[in-house]
């Protein structure tokens, strides 16, 4: 696909047709997925896709349309059908598009060149590499499930009327598994996953290790009783505390009323030992670009310093409805939709305190390292009630595995009882966090 071509020839039949404002957003990625099964090509599925997507203004009104198809006959139905859609939809004065920014795209290291030269043979070993490492780990690791190794690689162009024309490359490259150790009629499981943007920095004896680590720690584990003690919550778990809170930071939510942090900034929302940010240019962030869904460069926005709430992340759309820049944070889920505002590298800042520090601060508490329902929790309200696992610490060491454990609360009220930050930050996809030691929670079990 010539890009610099079809977008010259789709702006001027957008000129002959009157049309003066304008988003063309051109796409072309491929994606590999391999699952291993007892060292055995479970499934293997590879695909290749071209998109293009305009988006028109004509008095104040929005058109959009697209397309998989490059043809002369579809990339002339696009235009017709994105002109048309304008005539019919509603007028916002609200709506328009970025103009260029004044800095130049950030040089940033997240395309592997080399891994169209890397053959299928090679993927397929690494996958199995990973299950072997898993199985080879310990003789009471009896099972793998979901052995996989997934990457997609893009190039993206916007260009539109107002003078973005940037274009990038990214590849991602990423494997998880889980383990099942067994011993006695006591079976216990453990996942673990990582990602990079280069194949040959995905390190998957570490993911197998992991993994297999967390499911031989898990046996033996009990239902304790209920008590009232400090909570660490490992990386992975609290990641998933945030990313229920992750709504809650964009304008979008706050202008609908839909956010627990409306009207609220300027205020100590959160534990004072809390940082939070959106970082886009984030070393290793899944998420990391140059630019976001409508061309406007990636930034680092502190959304939390001290637990003190400084503000929400904002597309042009609702920058424009509170007269404020955008903070970068255009989102497109897929070609298919028109972007919106998301998150881009959420994570909550760390510290140079160790988990295992933060384990031998504990007289007596909680360990959890599994959460399980997270998805019932509810980001308006911020309830939540779920099932923890983890383990029991005593006298500053993990004493025995626990499961079947409940934690329920408020979202707001679980970040007021930070008491200390760890240094493991990890990111579980786009949303990251070290671990974290809170204050005396209530943790139910027999």
């Amino acid at each position: 696909m010539d890009r610099e071509k079809l977008c010259r020839d789709m702006k001027d039949d957008l000129a002959r047709r009157g049309v003066k404002k304008f988003e063309i957003f051109l796409l072309n990625s491929q994606s590999l997925s391999i699952e291993v099964k007892n060292q055995e090509v479970d499934s293997y599925h590879l695909s290749e896709e071209n998109a293009l997507a305009l988006r028109v203004i004509q008095d104040q009104r929005m058109g959009f349309s697209y397309s998989t198809q490059m043809s002369k006959e579809s990339i002339a139905k696009v235009l017709e059908d994105a002109v048309n859609g304008s005539s019919n939809s509603a007028q916002d004065e609200l709506y328009n598009f970025p103009g260029a920014g004044m800095k130049a795209l950030p040089d940033l290291a997240i395309f592997d060149s080399r891994l169209f030269e890397v053959s299928k043979k090679e993927k397929i070993e690494k996958t199995m590499l990973l299950e072997k490492s898993v199985i080879s780990f310990d003789p009471r690791i009896r099972k793998v499930r979901k052995c996989s190794y997934g990457e997609s690689c893009f190039t993206g162009t916007i260009v539109n009327s107002e003078g973005v024309d940037s274009s990038q490359s990214k590849s991602l490259i990423s494997a998880s598994v889980m383990a099942v150790a067994e011993d006695g009629n006591d079976s216990q499981s453990g996942w673990d996953y990582d990602f990079s943007y280069f194949f040959d920095q995905l390190k998957v004896e570490k993911i197998g290790r992991g993994a297999a680590g967390r499911a031989l720690e898990m046996l033996g584990a009990r239902r304790g009783k209920s008590v009232k003690c400090p909570v660490i919550l490992d990386n992975f778990s609290a990641a998933q505390f945030l990313e229920v809170l992750d709504s809650s930071f964009l304008a979008d939510s706050v202008q609908k009323h839909k956010s627990l942090l409306q009207g609220k900034v300027g205020e100590e929302v959160f534990s004072s030992v809390l940082d939070i940010f959106d970082d886009g240019l984030y070393p290793g962030g899944a998420a990391t670009s140059c630019f976001d869904g409508e061309g406007v460069l990636h930034q680092s926005t502190p959304l939390v310093r001290e637990g003190v709430l400084k503000g929400f992340l904002y597309d042009t759309y609702c920058a424009r409805k509170e007269g404020v820049a955008s903070t970068g944070n255009s989102s497109r889920g897929s070609f298919r939709v028109t972007p919106s505002v998301g998150i881009s590298n959420l994570f909550i800042g760390k510290s140079d305190t160790s988990l295992d520090e933060l384990i031998a601060a504990l007289d007596r508490g909680i360990l959890v390292t599994d959460v399980m329902g997270i998805h019932t929790a509810n980001p308006i309200s911020g309830d939540f009630s779920i099932g923890v696992a983890g383990f029991l610490v005593e006298g500053g060491k993990r004493s025995f595995p626990l499961k079947g454990m409940a934690l329920s609360g408020n979202l707001i009220d679980l970040f007021k009882k930070v008491r200390q930050v760890g240094s493991d930050l990890r990111f579980l996809g786009n949303v990251g966090s070290p671990s974290l030691l809170l204050a005396p929670m209530d943790v139910s079990g027999e």
